[in-house]
């Protein structure tokens, strides 16, 4: 191996600068769910390194430990490694040159490379290995994989060592006396400083990472034993390596068991990994086992493992990559152990401990020895006798989750959480929905009336929802991908006319499998019957068998996430389908597919599949600004950037974008917000200066401003895209003839009226015909006004007409002028009054009289305008404008008559000789007229004016 740097002719290369990547991190398990399940069972476990008479403590139960050694800190810290070894020019850099390797275990090499690397880092130098490639072997061109490690630079080796821009460092003459701690890392301890700085040097490649993985599945048969979770690893110092002053201090076996033996029982731990440089320590674990009546799997590798690694250098390259590799692989599987027992004097120990720490697990069992001291204390759970009450509490936790999950049993369901039914009825919300909507079971889109019905139903009964596909794709995140490498995109149908897709990472899926979790627990826990009780009605067997049959109709949610589960190109396709499965179990399932986490999840709501309100474009739950003013009108202290970091001021609302407006509603109900039409004032921004918040886009319109808030920029730029497309499609953003906010449409269908009579009658047949709402506007109403004339009874008298369709479950809009009674007796009290009491059930005539005429300073008014629309619209289908006020004096026909008194109506004129020969009884006929006339004037004003 070449151990000169100045002899090297590399020049400092100008690298293309790759971004941060934290799959290049996180090859290792992380702290997971079981491992915090441990933490709370176990007792807390303090570990005193004395170091120059200075201690630092890493306490398993102490926050400040916990907050310290957690994964956000160690993405930081990685982060800031890669960045500062890693500049996009590596020109006029200052380095360090790492040579002279210590080549003893194979824990004290890499601990002196970290040393040296401090060094380095501490000096603001980049750190560079003396041999191209890697510390281990130098040379990556070589057959077999000699370099195991990812390059800590993108930098190469500098033609010459100067001692001022370029020095080296001997890393065999390092020790930790006086550590220097960069400036940006001075509030952390050392023993933080030191993990990190060794888990940045040891990231794996991801051919080394393929290669542990194959070694394992190949030595171990893990379709029958559960290894990767739970497990213990065991490390036994017990060679000739150790002093002799180190072998009188080293436990026995049976300590070694002792040591975890009582937690691991508790914990429900079974399985073993055994690590030590003797080969006869498997055999006597054993027989120690024998004794503990074979509760232990006992798992070893059969790896060479007592070699010093100067004798590397008389290996051939392949001799020397197996040794490494099985170095690397002993490593791979006790730093993803649950719980880790060891002697902290030895290196490798202590190198699996910090790869832990990295990932955020503190718990260790190591035999207090030389200057290292262990100490135990009561976890926060444990009570007064000394007895872990946290057993207690995951049991009865357990207990009661009892009831809700069923605890897999078959092997290859390992690591997978199943979801009971709230209950297994399917079709007990079905016909009472369908009998109160009225709705049609073949129908796939709901009916209009739902909204104002706040059924708060998204899919209608007998529909199915299911998930047809689902794909996987690595998209590369510096943050997401830490944990969720993967990104699904999920295809979904609703009946055989709906068909969208989503993108989710696991974490969602995730999100979502809590949030049903939940609700089935609150659900099962007010019900007396659960999954585990026995029916009297059966036996024990046949309640098995029952559970049996239900757990393979119950959703199956796979635990661990990607990163743990290590999935990869060749198992993402089973996880999908995993995932598939799951899904589409749970939409069976009416309760379930109506969960407010499920709907967010799939993006509907109850306005996604409404009868003529048209294509959703986009949902999603967004904060909305309780005011436009971005200050808000209830803040005293209107500070102008002070305001965005407060949440009192907005609100989470659930928004949706159709094709021609955006609307938002309550999360938890159906009651829908203001709806923002899109029209010629319609505008959009997503500046800073005029949102005045971060992830926000302002809206405006003619009618009022909003401003929404996004969770992130890629949401906010998914939405900012969807508006704007809307906005450019929509025709009316367009300037139109005569400035009318609707644009001109040609070959429209149309029927003109000249006089009352058609159109009176064509619009009574329009509102018997009408099937969810009626709009009308007018600016003088008569209730009793007959809209069919003759009619043998006064079934077609206005009011009479709109109560009957009103108890039939229409909804009717009516805007009247209010008017002013000194001025013009309308007498609109009396058309509200009248109306109303129409539909004394149902309550489904809501009328507005505007506006008020009011003199206060300060509140609305108006005297000199009034609402002369003639409107009335029938389903937002149907439209009669431009016509006449549904009042007295309107009807007519095309003869133009004086008076409307049906057959009694005079049609002929006399002389004063015929009229004075007419018989008796034709004279009480007009008599009989006059005073219909005279009525007719009461009825119609309190002023005593009529006109004809």
């Amino acid at each position: 191996m070449n151990q000169s740097s100045s002899k090297s002719n590399k020049q400092v290369q100008q690298p293309v600068f790759h971004g941060y990547n934290s799959t290049h991190l996180w090859s290792m398990r992380l702290a997971d769910e079981n491992y915090f399940r441990l933490a709370h069972i176990l007792p807390c476990r303090i570990i005193e390194y004395v170091r120059e008479n200075k201690i630092e403590k890493i306490d398993s139960c102490d926050y400040s430990s916990k907050n310290e050694f957690s994964i956000q800190n160690t993405l930081w810290a990685q982060k800031w490694f890669y960045e500062h070894q890693h500049p996009i020019n590596c020109t006029n850099k200052r380095f360090a040159i790492i040579q002279n390797y210590a080549w003893s275990g194979f824990g004290s090499t890499v601990h002196q490379i970290a040393w040296a690397f401090g060094r380095a880092i501490a000096d603001n130098r980049i750190a560079v290995y003396q041999i191209p490639g890697n510390w281990l072997y130098g040379n990556c061109n070589s057959s077999t994989p000699d370099c195991f490690f990812l390059p800590i630079t993108n930098c190469s080796i500098p033609s010459k060592v100067d001692g001022n821009q370029t020095i080296t460092i001997d890393a065999n003459v390092g020790h930790w006396s006086n550590p220097i701690i960069p400036s940006v890392f001075q509030n952390r301890t050392f023993n933080w400083y030191r993990v990190q700085m060794v888990f940045y040097l040891m990231r794996y490649k991801p051919e080394t990472l393929a290669h542990v993985q194959y070694t394992i599945s190949k030595q171990f048969n893990l379709s029958s034993i559960d290894f990767y979770h739970p497990y213990i690893a065991v490390y036994v110092r017990r060679s000739d390596k150790a002093t002799t002053k180190e072998m009188s201090q080293v436990y026995t076996l049976k300590q070694y068991f002792d040591l975890f033996d009582g937690n691991a029982r508790q914990a429900n731990i079974s399985t073993i990994y055994i690590n030590s440089e003797d080969e006869k320590v498997l055999n006597e674990f054993v027989e120690i086992n024998k004794e503990k009546q074979g509760y232990y799997k006992l798992l070893n590798l059969t790896l060479q493992k007592n070699i010093v690694f100067g004798s590397l250098t008389r290996m051939t390259s392949e001799q020397r990559g197996k040794v490494i590799l099985d170095f690397l692989t002993d490593l791979f599987i006790e730093t993803n152990a649950d719980l880790h027992v060891g002697t902290l004097t030895s290196n490798w120990c202590r190198l699996v401990d910090e790869m832990r720490l990295a990932l955020g697990k503190l718990i260790p069992f190591y035999t207090p020895e030389n200057i290292y001291k262990i100490d135990w204390k009561r976890n926060p759970s444990m009570n007064e006798n000394g007895s872990s009450e946290g057993v207690g509490v995951v049991i009865r936790h357990t207990a009661d989750l009892g009831k809700m999950i069923v605890a897999a049993n078959d092997t290859n369901q390992k690591h997978m959480e199943y979801l009971p039914y709230p209950d297994w009825n399917f079709n007990e919300e079905s016909e009472e929905f369908l009998q109160k909507t009225s709705s049609d079971k073949n129908d796939e889109q709901c009916p209009l009336e739902q909204i104002y019905l706040r059924c708060n139903k998204t899919f209608l009964p007998g529909q199915s929802v299911q998930v047809i596909k689902i794909e996987a794709e690595r998209i590369h995140h510096p943050v997401i991908e830490f944990l969720y490498p993967y990104l699904y995109t999920i295809t979904i149908r609703y009946g055989s006319t709906f068909e969208w897709t989503i993108k989710k990472r696991y974490k969602d899926f995730y999100d979502l499998h809590q949030a049903l979790r939940t609700y089935v627990t609150s659900e099962l826990a007010k019900s007396c019957n659960n999954l585990n009780s026995v029916r009297p009605s059966e036996t024990i067997d046949d309640h098995d068998s029952s559970i049996r049959r239900q757990e393979k109709q119950l959703p199956c949610f796979p635990t661990r996430n990607d990163r743990i589960a290590f999935i990869n190109e060749f198992s993402k396709n089973e996880r999908c389908k995993i995932l598939q499965n799951y899904l589409n179990k749970v939409l069976k399932h009416p309760k379930l597919r109506e969960h407010s986490a499920m709907r967010n999840f799939l993006g509907v709501s109850p306005l996604s599949f409404v009868r003529g309100l048209g294509k959703s474009l986009r949902e999603a739950e967004l904060l909305k600004r309780s005011n436009d003013d971005y200050r808000g009108r209830s803040i005293f202290i209107r500070l102008l950037f002070s305001c965005d970091i407060f949440k009192f001021h907005r609100n989470r609302k659930w928004f949706v974008i159709k094709d021609s407006y955006i609307v938002y509603m309550k999360i938890d109900s159906a009651l829908v917000g203001f709806p923002m039409l899109v029209d010629h004032a319609f505008s959009i921004d997503r500046r800073f200066r005029k949102t005045k918040t971060t992830n926000g886009i302002r809206i405006k319109n003619l009618q009022r401003l909003m401003v929404i808030k996004c969770q992130s920029g890629y949401e906010r730029d998914k939405w900012f895209d969807t508006l704007m497309e809307i906005k450019n499609k929509s025709l009316f953003t367009q300037q139109h003839l005569f400035k009318s906010f609707a644009p001109q449409r040609q070959q429209q269908y149309a029927q003109w009226f000249i006089n009352g009579q058609p159109y009176m009658e064509a619009l009574a047949k329009a509102i018997l015909a009408a099937r969810e709402e009626i709009y009308i506007s007018d600016w003088w109403l008569s209730p009793e006004i007959m809209l069919i004339r003759p009619y043998q009874d006064d079934s077609m008298r206005l009011d009479n007409l709109l109560g009957k369709r009103a108890e039939e479950g229409i909804r009717i809009y009516i805007l009247i002028f209010k008017d002013i009674l000194s001025v013009v007796g309308l007498n609109s009290y009396h058309t509200k009054k009248q109306l109303v009491s129409k539909s004394p059930n149902k309550k489904n005539i809501k009328i507005i009289r505007h506006p008020n005429h009011r003199v206060l300073p300060g509140t609305e008014s108006s005297f000199l305008y009034s609402h002369h629309e003639k409107t009335v619209v029938i389903d937002q289908r149907l439209a009669f404008i431009g016509g006449l006020d549904l009042c007295w004096g309107r009807w007519d026909t095309d003869d133009h008559r004086l008076v409307d008194l049906s057959n009694e109506n005079i049609t002929e004129l006399k002389s004063a000789e015929e009229l004075a020969n007419q018989s008796d009884q034709e004279s009480t006929k007009e008599e009989a007229a006059v005073d219909t006339a005279k009525q007719m004037a009461k009825n119609n004003t309190n002023q005593g004016i009529v006109r004809i």
